[in-house]
């Protein structure tokens, strides 16, 4: 596992630790801390988790490279495995601001 870590790229160990702790501290929590887990907790787990694929499957690719023209990056953000789930996730982010919008008018 650690011989993994040093060898990949940067973007992927950064991602998936960052992740993979926020997602286990947030599985673990209910059962060691007895905090209850709501739906944005699940929410969040689910788009951190995504997120986590996306880079990983988009980075995969571009290891070796580490500076994109503008027409490579405008290539890469159009490929089905980082345009499709984004657009989710941005939509998912948009959603939940717009609720907390809406209950904060309804507090008012």
């Amino acid at each position: 596992g650690q011989v993994a870590i040093l060898l990949a790229p940067a973007t992927i160990v950064a991602c998936v630790t960052f992740s993979s702790a926020l997602f286990w501290n947030t599985m673990l929590a209910p059962m060691v801390l007895r905090e209850t887990l709501t739906k944005a907790h699940c929410t969040g787990v689910t788009m951190l988790s995504v997120g986590g694929v996306v880079v990983t499957l988009v980075a995969g690719d571009a290891v070796n490279k580490f500076r994109f023209s503008p027409l490579e990056l405008k290539e890469l953000a159009l490929r089905e495995q980082f345009f499709m789930p984004t657009g989710v996730l941005i939509g998912a982010a948009c959603a939940v601001v717009a609720r907390a919008c809406y209950l904060k008018t309804l507090e008012s």
